[in-house]
């Protein structure tokens, strides 16, 4: 009988990513990151981002021929989804490391 309990960190992490990816192709990586969104880049904070991330982007976006897509909305639906999954575990490090004096 085969063991399907992954046994170090990183078997842990594949097995995790390898459940999200299963999740995305359920809900659509479309209806996950390619959000139009009304508030333009310019209103925000500015992020640097590499530029070969900055043009695999584009790439995605350009397929869409909407002028509401933009790099800003697509790195907000990808940190949106981030803090979803991710909430817990940062709240979690969050806590553990801004502890009162007291």
């Amino acid at each position: 009988m085969e063991n399907n309990t992954p046994k170090t960190k990183t078997d842990r992490s594949r097995s995790y990513f390898k459940r999200s990816a299963s999740k995305i192709k359920k809900t659509g990586y479309e209806s996950l990151f390619i959000k139009p969104i009304d508030i333009t880049g310019r209103r925000q904070k500015t992020v640097y981002l590499r530029e070969e991330f900055y043009e695999r982007i584009m790439k995605i976006l350009l397929l869409y021929k909407n002028p509401r897509l933009s790099v800003f909305s697509y790195i907000d639906a990808v940190m949106e989804h981030h803090f979803e999954i991710y909430e817990q575990e940062i709240r979690k490090i969050y806590n553990s490391k801004n502890r009162g004096p007291y």
